[in-house]
């Protein structure tokens, strides 16, 4: 199934701003996620991150980053596949090993919760 298909449209980040009124309409959101500091963060970790289709399994993969801001953390995952689930991933990122950062042991699997941002500059994902 083609992204088409799936009615998901993708954006250039390419564009000159001030191309066309949908920045300016979109440009408060932008404003917002530019105040948001990744300062731990590798410029290697995401560069060229991108949602793809895969055409082998049909599926799509997209970035995805976890931020841990009381304490400063952060996990990247340059290709999450839309058929698995992020508690198997927090299984892998929180299980038997904890991270250092976590001293007082809040982040167990069972203990987490997943909350996804619906938020777009073009009010679409």
């Amino acid at each position: 199934m083609s992204l088409q298909d799936r009615g998901i449209k993708l954006f250039s980040s390419s564009r000159s701003r001030g191309s066309d009124s949908e920045d300016e309409k979109g440009g408060s959101s932008l404003r917002g996620l530019a105040q948001l500091s990744l300062d731990g963060l590798s410029s290697q970790e995401v560069n060229g991150a991108q949602v793809y289709l895969n055409q082998q399994d049909g599926a799509l993969y997209w970035p995805v980053l976890f931020l841990y801001p009381e304490h400063q953390q952060s996990d990247f995952i340059s290709a999450f596949c839309e058929n698995h689930c992020f508690s198997d991933h927090l299984s892998v990122m929180f299980g038997e090993e904890l991270p250092p950062w976590d001293t007082q042991q809040k982040y167990r699997p069972s203990n987490l919760l997943v909350c996804i941002s619906p938020h777009s500059a073009r009010g679409k994902f």
